[in-house]
């Protein structure tokens, strides 16, 4: 099997070994006689899963804290404190894993790709951390807000990257499965990074409407006698 490198089906060619995600049908092109490793494979996988369920729970814990109110030894505190560190430490066994697949890729720009992958994680990791121990819930809420949408925009993506890869477009223009592959990914991240820049200007003028609202002098109606 041979896969043409570079956009447009020039350059050189090598040989290479195919490989097909199950859940989402992306392919992915290996160097010759090599595997993915099952281990780094079921770590990232199950990591990633983890982390999503994980994440909503959250969000439902942060439910029941608005409910009954940020009590020291409430179930709802404890349980999203050790749900934290959990998701925390999926993260950094997601990203480990998925780094050290990178060398059984065939692709030559994958190296690019999985830093500019793992960067937005690694902020994900430091600003719900640092804003957490310092207890600075609005800024912590929103890097929160930041994971969620990651976890839900990247099976989105693999699989936007997996129907690119077998469209008429892709062929039109004579792509191979790498270009596919990041167009795809490329274009659910477009999404929703424009929802998070939207997120981030709300948090950010939120404290200037609350001031705005308590200059606002307030007027009250005196009751008419009848």
């Amino acid at each position: 099997i041979f896969f043409r490198r570079g956009r447009g089906g020039g350059g050189e060619q090598a040989k290479v070994h195919p490989h097909v995600a199950n859940e989402s049908g992306l392919r992915m092109q290996l160097k010759e006689g090599a595997g993915l490793p099952q281990t780094l494979l079921n770590v990232h996988a199950g990591c990633a899963v983890f982390l999503l369920a994980m994440v909503l729970l959250q969000k439902w814990s942060v439910t029941q804290l608005h409910r009954i109110g940020y009590k020291q030894k409430s179930y709802a505190l404890t349980f999203h404190r050790w749900a934290g560190r959990s998701i925390l430490i999926a993260m950094v066994a997601m990203d480990a894993a998925g780094f050290l697949m990178g060398p059984y890729v065939a692709w030559e720009n994958f190296t690019t790709f999985e830093y500019l992958f793992a960067a937005p994680w690694l902020l994900f990791f430091f600003g719900i951390y640092t804003f957490a121990s310092k207890k600075t819930i609005r800024l912590h809420r929103l890097f929160g807000n930041m994971l969620l949408k990651a976890c839900i925009a990247t099976p989105l993506a693999r699989l936007a990257g997996s129907l690119l890869q077998r469209s008429e477009y892709a062929k039109l223009r004579n792509w191979t499965d790498e270009t596919s592959y990041y167009v795809g990914i490329a274009s659910v991240s477009a999404f929703i990074a424009i929802w998070q820049v939207v997120d981030i200007a709300f948090v950010a003028m939120s404290p200037l409407n609350r001031a705005a609202n308590r200059r606002r002098p307030v007027v009250r109606l005196k009751e008419k006698r009848e």
